[in-house]
């Protein structure tokens, strides 16, 4: 025990020991004032409900937290943390735009007893703000495709949901917006688009604003882009016999050749030609040209425009002569009603080849007016008749539109 007490190590444990006993004691018993430093205190804006209902909006903040500063009895400076001291800016106050320089207002916890600890330089907490007035409209969505389609498709108009989007914010910012643009950039497009795409704003000076800078109805749109097949189409044309001549007979041009058309593939890729109609070789004298509507079926477009073709025909190698004959009768008439052709003799064309038109007399021509679709009526009026060329089928009357004129009494 005595060796114990001459050691120098004992003698310095003893002293450490006293010195925390005294420490303790000072610390709890005494509580002596300190102060320390609160780093990194968030700052909370209140009243903002006031502001909105004034059409103002803070756009810029200096400081978003604080360290604060305070002093005290050091058992209550411990209970101090960043989540349990509170500071707040009321900006119910503020009136009218532009820059407001605000008092901070801290709270202590309610755990801190009363007198026990202070903020120091209360007055000198403050917050910068800027505020703006809010504006809000309502701007167009446009589609902006920067890829490339395959060759032999075509891409229609964008389909966008919604669209239009609400934009609200700084009214120095949401006046500058001109539209919204969605923005699609893929390769050898051969197949419709579809997918949810983010959007920029872009302003009347062509500069572009990311969304997310004011506020928006929408965060994306939903964006169709349609891609059809392309494909040029022929146009044809059929021929009837008639006036002595058949196809053989004749030489055609259609204008234009051919259109372009777009629709699904399996609409597209089995369109072979377009059949515009059929054409009397009787009703040719010549050379005659006919006009077609150009026709399209199921879910087919016309891409090249062009709703009409002009089908141009000549007739050649054929001779033609034009008799007169007065082998004029009129039949089935109205009942109770008489017919009698006015007209005695008609000039009629014949066609075909030279010897065979030189054998035909004007006797084989007959000339039949059919009263049967005539209304009941008395008096002078001139009806369409059918012309038949006896005893030859090498020999054609050209021309459709004979008629006569003929007399009904009762």
């Amino acid at each position: 025990m005595n060796k114990l007490k001459e050691s120098k190590g004992f003698y310095v444990v003893i002293s450490v020991l006293i010195a925390c006993a005294m420490w303790l004691y000072v610390v709890s018993e005494l509580n002596p004032d300190s102060n320390t430093v609160i780093n990194n205190v968030p700052i909370t804006v209140t009243g903002q409900d006031v502001l909105d209902s004034r059409g103002l909006m803070i756009t810029k903040q200096n400081i978003q937290s604080l360290d604060l500063w305070v002093t005290g009895k050091r058992n209550s400076l411990v209970k101090l943390t960043d989540e349990n001291v509170t500071v707040t800016v009321d900006v119910s106050s503020v009136a009218n735009e532009g820059e407001h320089d605000l008092r901070c207002n801290i709270a202590l916890p309610s755990t801190i007893t009363t007198g026990t600890v202070a903020v120091t330089n209360r007055e000198s907490y403050r917050v910068k703000l800027i505020v703006e007035k809010r504006a809000k409209k309502t701007v167009e969505v446009r589609g902006d495709f920067l890829g490339s389609v395959a060759e032999g498709y075509q891409a229609d108009a964008f389909i966008l949901s919604p669209s239009s989007v609400t934009v609200s914010g700084p009214a120095s910012v949401v006046n500058q917006i001109d539209y919204a643009e969605v923005t699609l950039n893929v390769t050898d497009l051969n197949s419709t688009y579809s997918g949810i795409l983010p959007f920029e704003f872009v302003t009347y000076e062509e500069k572009r604003l990311a969304a997310d800078e004011v506020e928006t109805s929408n965060s994306n749109i939903y964006v169709v882009y349609p891609i059809v097949m392309v494909k040029e189409i022929p146009l044809t044309v059929s021929f009837t016999a008639g006036g002595g001549a058949t196809q053989k007979d004749v030489t055609y041009t259609i204008s234009p050749p051919c259109i372009q058309v777009s629709g699904k593939e399996a609409d597209v890729s089995q369109l072979e030609e377009i059949d515009l109609g059929t054409i009397d070789l009787a009703k040719v004298n010549g050379t005659g040209t006919f006009r077609f509507p150009i026709q399209l079926t199921g879910d087919v477009s016309n891409e090249s425009g062009v709703t009409e073709a002009a089908v141009t025909v000549k007739v050649s190698g054929l001779s033609s002569k034009v008799l007169e004959t007065t082998n004029i009768e009129t039949i089935n008439p109205p009942a109770g009603y008489t017919a009698e052709a006015v007209t005695q003799s008609l000039s009629v064309a014949i066609r075909g080849k030279e010897e065979a038109v030189a054998r035909i007399q004007p006797h084989q021509l007959r000339v039949v007016a059919d009263m049967s679709e005539q209304s009941p009526s008395v008096g002078q009026f001139r009806v369409p008749v059918k012309i038949y060329l006896d005893g030859t089928d090498e020999v054609g009357v050209v021309g459709g539109d004979y008629s006569i004129s003929v007399t009904m009494s009762r």
